[in-house]
């Protein structure tokens, strides 16, 4: 088993990467499947990448609305704006890998441990992805999250 965590992730893919065009180059096979010949850990590897893609597309497509007035109708300054989105990010990207290493380390005694760890790190990379695109593309405020019932009395 691949010894996988946040640490070894872009070793994984230069690994991964030579692989893939390895056996491209080598088999005229019409192989629809990257990970046929590969670990487990592969599809979930491809997972990630696809969820961090659309976080860093979601990413890209926000700076640039704020970048050509976008939020001009605001009541602050489109530069106020993306000063928060840099650091909430920065702060999100640390989270979640400290998150999701320790809930590798949860299950560091599993055979499942590398693959655990791809899936926590795409379920956030994913809900990161649609938390900013509803706030900054879709413009939607949050709903109230579910008030336990001993102060619903003090939101009424």
């Amino acid at each position: 088993m691949l010894g996988l965590n946040i640490r070894t992730l872009p070793k994984l893919r230069i690994i991964l990467l030579l692989f893939l065009c390895f056996f491209s180059f080598g088999s005229v096979a019409e192989e629809t499947d990257p990970c046929a010949d590969m670990p487990p850990e592969c599809r979930y590897l491809l997972l990630y990448e696809a969820t961090d893609t659309k976080l860093n597309q979601t990413y890209k497509a926000i700076m640039s609305k704020i970048n050509s007035g976008g939020f001009d109708g605001y009541r602050v300054e489109k530069e106020y704006i993306k000063e928060g989105l840099i650091q909430s990010q920065r702060a999100w990207l640390k989270f979640r890998d400290s998150n999701c290493n320790a809930y590798y380390r949860v299950w560091s005694g599993g055979t499942s441990r590398n693959t655990d760890e791809m899936v926590c790190l795409s379920k956030m990379t994913e809900e990161r992805s649609q938390y900013l695109d509803r706030l900054y593309l879709q413009e939607e405020l949050m709903d109230l999250p579910a008030i336990p019932s001993g102060l619903k009395e003090r939101f009424q």
